[in-house]
């Protein structure tokens, strides 16, 4: 229960608000804003990633929205003034 901000944050880190697929950020370099609010980069211009992590495949269709698979965590910063 202590974590449950930190894990939430973990989470919201993971997701972006929209329909966002490939085509969006294809052979593109830009800033994507996760729900969690720490900006991470996309880059898309020859072996895709977004924060580090590398894109592994994307456009999964799930009922509530498009899922893109990476290789790792993505893990925000978690200092103490925003759990």
């Amino acid at each position: 229960p202590h974590n449950k901000d930190k894990l939430s944050k973990l989470l919201r880190h993971h997701v972006l608000s929209g329909l966002v697929v490939s085509r969006d950020f294809n052979g593109k370099r830009l800033e994507a804003i996760p729900l969690a609010g720490e900006a991470l980069l996309l880059d898309a211009r020859t072996n895709p990633t977004i924060g580090g992590a590398k894109i592994v495949r994307t456009d999964l269709l799930a009922d509530n929205g498009v899922i893109h698979i990476i290789d790792t965590v993505l893990i925000p910063s978690f200092d103490d003034a925003a759990k």
